[in-house]
């Protein structure tokens, strides 16, 4: 079985698409090391304080969002994570543990 990424560009070139850069994003675990995911039963997100949510995994992201925006509408912190987004911040990372 092939992985998505050689498929995915593959398709792109014959369909004359630029291909894009790929980076990985960290994995987040649970104290134990195990990865959280659908698959593993993990809890969903609380989605109850989006902000809070947001604010934690960016500064675990090493993005550093700046303390004004932990109390911003959710439109005003997703504009910011997206202009401000550093993507070699990530290469050190290669978990978020909560």
């Amino acid at each position: 079985m092939l992985d998505s990424t050689p498929r995915q560009v593959f398709l792109q070139q014959q369909l004359g698409f630029a291909t894009p850069h790929y980076q990985h994003v960290p994995i987040i675990v649970d104290a134990l090391g195990a990865k959280l995911s659908k698959q593993a039963f993990a809890n969903p997100v609380h989605t109850k304080n989006m902000c809070q949510t947001l604010i934690y995994l960016l500064t675990q992201l090493q993005q550093n969002p700046p303390h004004e925006l932990t109390s911003a509408p959710l439109n005003e912190l997703l504009d910011w994570a997206i202009s401000s987004w550093d993507i070699k911040r990530l290469e050190k990372i290669s978990t978020i543990n909560l």
